[in-house]
């Protein structure tokens, strides 16, 4: 209610009906902050408009709505015309002038709202709304097909999302809402569109509009946008329409919406100038941003043919997506309509990537009637990819387009899976013939499945390539036949596609990892759904001495995730920051020479390794940045994968730690683990200088523990070799007599340092330990008589090292004295070659 600073001494209700004069009533209450009045009894279809006035003790005095009588706060008494049977009501209650004005012939275009109150599905009410019709200019002027726009105030959007939503009443010249079959196959056969619009009861301020209508929520904007694709609100949408002008006026010369003339325009015109694209790609959304450049280069592009067409399409093209879209629109057989040819009915969605996408709109016409043998190909562009002979990449894109089509029909868009809505629908509503559409669902299915069959003949899937199939290498190319329902190959066991090269309409070739040996390789052929439609196997021989990677085969045996700053020469050389220091070192630890072609990053950093064979025992580097690298590890160029793994800003290791995941061709892990910067790792990796080394990593440890990594000896890491030192000699031995045994000295630094300490209740024990003696395992043990000794990790609990910067670290131990084993005991080291 009204906010009055002095608190609320009396309310006053004013109400008017059917637009008469306001009568006022006083409201009692106010004890708990709840004031009352009530509006006498009204007759049926009565709409009361109403506002409330309070004052305070000081004579101040507010109104809520604050326009006061201007304002459409209304309730309609009800005249029985609301559904009761489960079908939602939407009742619009504006004033009767309102009303009246609105359909002016001379006010019907106008996109000014005018107030009104909405009550949704009997509940929800939403004051301060604004109403205009909605329809093309030959629409509005016509009861049969004009709807309405409503939008909401924004501390009450409808249902707590959406600032606006239409309300289609038309079905080509008529009043009718089997468009929305369209929606339900639409959205039910998958894919990348998936309009939500709903049927309801429109309760019109204009008796002759009540009825059914579509109530199009959230339409293809923002909201839209940005639940189906990724930032999907920061693209350009662009709707192709005709320019309507009308041609006469009326005796004060007001232009009137009919008769008209129309001008339209194809997709294909080459001009550079904005203003030439803006009245025919209405510019939907993003509008401050005033961007045509999309639209722009997609039209341009299609005026090329040939070889020029295929190059660069799909920097400007989503053809995958844009198929689908059009194959909705050409499903649909509405003659007046972009798949049909038609110059306008169409949306062109540019990506945020500003690759573009077709997506179907406004198929009333084919709700209304439909052409069940439409051409498929009757839009210009799509028969441009897909049916032209002049360009090389049409076969491939033809196949695509087939098999959408062939998916869409196959699932949705047929009468067997469309009859529970249709007999639920009619449930709501029978005047509307909606059983009628199954059997154009059909007649259409029909006639498209004819069009695919005629191109490209139904075959089984099945591999062409003899079996066995003998070659010397980590891959192998398997050919076979396939038809337009099969979507993806993959290699069993694994759930991520591999790379297809159809060479005709039926005709596949893949290429498949393959170890050395004679192995059997299932190959399977899945449909648009998921679902698994055939598979076939062969045997393949490889005799080659190259194997793909594998966990068995590939260690990540260095990190450097943190780089110490930059040098003042480094900053003077363009590397002020330190991240593009960051380098990942992979090692062949298996006994043949290992594949790279397909492997990847796909967590810690995202990349794509370049296709090449490590040598067995070899070692490569992946440089954030290759020039930093070399700048900081002259020499060592050799080592270098090409390519570099930073974007920008993005695309780097954790300086906290996180999960690095390499995966193989198939989708299988090769190596996943999560890295730390905190003890028990070495966090002296964590920008202080040394990298982060697997320790013995031909024998293939687990990454994921951090006993296996340490700090690397130096400053900068140790790309492209190891550090580590290998003990050779007789472990017992003592050659340089200085009382301590040759394997100890391997893995102590110096002499050692064994210190134990007191202090308090703890005691403590610490030692230098030589961190490059990898081959060795140094532990701690405890005794009372020199001749027992036990474990002393199970006493002793081990504290962050210190690095000690010359290749060596610090070890601590602690223990709590309570907890020793007597008053009296020994310490030892005790050194285990592992190698």
């Amino acid at each position: 209610g009204p906010d009055l600073p002095e608190g609320i001494s009396s309310l006053t209700l004013f109400y008017s009906v059917n637009g008469g004069v306001f009568q006022t009533v006083g409201m009692g209450g106010g004890a708990d902050g709840t004031y009352s009045g009530q509006v006498p009894g009204q007759s049926a279809g009565a709409r009361v408009q109403f506002y409330l006035t309070g004052a305070d003790s000081a004579g101040a005095i507010q109104t809520f709505p604050q326009a006061g009588p201007d304002s459409r706060a209304m309730f309609q008494v009800s005249d029985g015309s609301e559904a009761t049977n489960g079908w939602r009501n939407f009742r619009i209650i504006m004033t009767a002038a309102d009303s009246t004005f609105q359909h002016r012939s001379i006010e019907v275009m106008s996109n000014d709202r005018l107030g009104a109150t909405i009550i949704d599905r009997e509940g929800d009410i939403y004051y301060g709304c604004g109403v205009r019709l909605k329809s093309s200019q030959r629409g509005r002027a016509n009861l049969n097909r004009v709807g309405y726009s409503v939008r909401f105030p924004s501390d009450g959007l409808y249902r707590g999302a959406l600032d606006s939503v239409a309300i289609d009443r038309s079905e080509s010249q008529r009043p009718g809402q089997r468009e929305l079959l369209f929606d339900i196959m639409i959205a039910n056969s998958g894919g990348v569109i998936s309009r939500y619009y709903d049927f309801i009861k429109v309760l019109a301020p204009n008796s002759s509009l009540t009825g059914g209508g579509l109530l199009q929520m959230a339409r293809y904007g923002d909201v839209f946008l940005d639940s189906q694709f990724d930032k999907g609100g920061d693209g350009q949408l662009y709707e192709y329409e005709l320019i309507y002008y009308p041609t006469s006026e009326d005796g004060n010369g007001f232009k009137r919406p009919q008769p008209d003339s129309v001008i339209g325009s194809g997709v294909s015109n080459a001009s550079d100038d904005p203003e030439f694209y803006r009245w025919f790609f209405l510019n939907k959304n993003n509008r401050e941003a005033d961007n045509f450049s999309p639209i722009m280069a997609y039209n341009q592009h299609f005026r090329n043919s040939g070889a020029s067409f295929d190059a660069g399409l799909e920097d400007i093209v989503d053809v995958d997506s844009w198929f689908r879209g059009m194959a909705y629109a050409v499903l649909s057989g509405a003659g007046d309509n972009a798949g049909s040819g038609s110059q306008h009915n169409g949306m062109y969605y540019a990506r945020p990537d500003g690759r573009i996408m077709f997506l179907p709109h406004d198929m009333d016409f084919g709700a209304a009637g439909g052409n069940p043998t439409a051409s498929i190909f009757a839009n210009r562009e799509c028969s441009k990819l897909a049916n032209s002979n002049s360009t090389p990449g049409n076969a491939q894109r033809r196949r695509i387009y087939f098999g959408i089509l062939h998916d869409i029909v196959t699932t949705t868009w047929n009468s067997a899976y469309m009859s529970d809505f249709t007999t639920h629908l009619a449930s709501l509503d029978s005047s509307q013939n909606w059983a009628g559409k199954l059997s154009s669902f059909d007649q259409r299915r029909n006639y498209v499945l004819s069009q695919i069959n005629n191109s490209i003949a139904p075959t089984n899937f099945s591999i062409t390539t003899p079996s066995p199939l003998t070659v010397a290498s980590s891959t192998a190319t398997i050919s076979g036949k396939g038809w337009v329902n099969v979507r993806e190959i993959r290699l069993a066991g694994s759930s991520d596609p591999r790379a297809v090269e159809w060479t005709d309409g039926n005709s596949w070739a893949v290429n498949i990892p393959v170890a050395p040996g004679s192995h059997a390789y299932q190959i399977e052929a899945y449909d648009f759904s998921g679902e698994l439609i055939e598979t076939d196997t062969i045997r393949v021989d490889n005799n080659g001495t190259v194997e793909p990677a594998s966990t068995l085969n590939l260690a990540v045996s260095e990190l450097m995730y943190n780089p110490s700053a930059p040098t003042a020469a480094e900053v003077n050389s363009g590397f002020a920051d330190a991240d593009l220091f960051e380098f990942i070192e992979l090692t062949n630890i298996g006994t043949l020479d290992v594949d790279l072609t397909e492997v990847s990053f796909t967590a810690g950093i995202n990349y794509d390794l370049p296709a090449i064979v490590i040598p067995s025992g070899e070692r490569v580097i992946l440089a954030r940045n290759r020039a930093a690298f070399l700048l900081r590890h002259p020499g060592m160029a050799p080592f270098l994968l090409t390519g570099e793994y930073g974007i920008g800003d993005t695309n780097k290791l954790a300086n906290g730690g996180e999960l690095i995941v390499i995966q193989d061709g198939l989708g299988g892990d090769i190596r996943r683990f999560t890295y730390d910067d905190k003890f028990p790792w070495p966090n002296v990796s964590d920008g202080d200088g040394p990298s982060l080394v697997l320790i013995a990593p031909d024998t293939n440890p687990d990454h994921a523990l951090p006993s296996n990594w340490r700090a690397s000896a130096v400053s900068g890491g140790n790309p492209g070799s190891s550090d580590a030192k290998s003990f050779v000699g007789d472990p017992n031995a003592d050659l340089d007599n200085n009382g301590v045994r040759d394997l100890v000295d391997h893995a102590l630094l110096g002499d050692g340092l064994q210190i134990l300490t007191f202090s308090g209740s703890t005691v403590g024990f610490e030692f230098n330990r030589d961190l490059t003696a990898d081959d060795v395992v140094v532990g701690l043990q405890v005794s009372t008589d020199l001749s027992n000794w036990t474990n002393g990790s199970e006493l002793f609990s081990a504290l962050d090292p210190i690095y000690l910067g010359t290749g060596g670290q610090r070890i601590r131990y602690e223990a709590q004295s309570s907890e020793l084993p007597a008053e009296r005991f020994f310490i030892r080291l005790q050194v285990v070659l592992t190698k």
